[in-house]
């Protein structure tokens, strides 16, 4: 079941502090171009594959506050 909510929510975060946001998702997600879409273009940022890492580069911002 597609998650509209998170979706919106996702787009209000990354407009407001794109610098907090830590972008993954598997490569066989399912709607997600739009989302890889906007985050490339708000952040610039890179896109994480795994869980494994997307967890480790949220440590490694939480570790450099």
């Amino acid at each position: 079941m597609p998650a509209f909510t998170t979706n919106v929510e996702f787009g209000y975060w990354l407009a407001k502090k794109p610098e907090k946001i830590i972008y993954g998702r598997p490569n066989n997600a399912k709607k997600i171009k739009y989302l890889d879409w906007l985050y490339k273009k708000e952040s610039n940022k890179e896109i994480f594959e795994t869980l494994e890492e997307t967890i480790d580069k949220a440590l490694k911002l939480i570790e450099k506050k």
